[in-house]
């Protein structure tokens, strides 16, 4: 996972865009901001954490 990390660019806040979709539709439902953390945790456990 570490190798991962290093190639998203976090901007000088440390976030990233992340956006929501519909699973089905594929809708976008939201566009928000993920830090590090964030980005570790959604991975990790397979649900979008903020």
């Amino acid at each position: 996972m570490k190798r991962f990390f290093v190639k998203l660019l976090f901007d000088p806040n440390g976030l990233i865009p992340s956006i929501a979709r519909d699973i089905y539709t594929r809708e976008v439902l939201m566009l928000t901001s993920m830090n590090k953390k964030g980005c570790q945790e959604t991975i990790e456990f397979g649900e979008a954490t903020y």
